[in-house]
């Protein structure tokens, strides 16, 4: 992650916390947004970043526009409510910075999902998942994005050694996300 997108996270997160408003939308079963928040034991090898109250936030779209600095829009226009962002670390200083979009409806997250997957080159296939469900491209870091019901997560992967790695690890946060989304509450 680069300073400025650091620093960006840190200063929009403490005016965020005053300004968010969390909805209780609720998916099936009972699931909302703030379900999706990990923990130190829900991945083995992986914990929050920084300090947890530092590493865990959820943004309205302003909160986002500010954090994202112009890459928002595609959420934004495409019906987000908020966002919940989370920086997790792995055992070798791998970073993966999650985002979990929650939208108005399924047809809404699938509609930005299926942006994201006709405007992105190359695609690769994530462990597990079809590209109908999730995907990945990868240059000097990876990117994933999937989407379950009415919500869409984007995965920033840093510090891994490689594609593959990164994909696996990917793989299991969203298994985990798709978890969370099927257990009733």
């Amino acid at each position: 992650m680069n300073l400025y997108r650091l620093i960006g996270f840190v200063a929009v997160g403490g005016i965020c916390l005053c300004s968010c408003n969390l909805k209780a939308t609720q998916a099936p079963g009972g699931v909302t947004l703030q379900n999706f928040k990990l923990f130190n034991t829900s991945i083995s090898g992986w914990s929050e970043n920084m300090n947890p109250s530092d590493s865990f936030y959820i943004y309205n779209n302003q909160g986002l526009e500010g954090l994202l600095d112009g890459g928002a829009e595609i959420y934004i226009n495409g019906g987000s409510i908020e966002t919940l962002v989370q920086d997790m670390g792995g055992p070798n200083s791998e970073q993966v910075i999650d985002y979990v979009v929650q939208f108005n409806d399924s047809a809404q997250a699938a509609t930005v999902y299926s942006e994201w997957l006709t405007s992105t080159t190359p695609i690769d296939s994530i462990p597990g998942f079809s590209k109908n469900v999730a995907f990945g491209t990868y240059a000097l870091s990876g990117n994933v994005y999937a989407h379950l019901g009415k919500y869409m997560f984007w995965m920033e992967t840093n510090g891994f050694q490689n594609q593959t790695l990164a994909f696996q690890t990917a793989s299991q946060f969203l298994g985990l996300f798709e978890n969370i989304y099927n257990t009733p509450q």
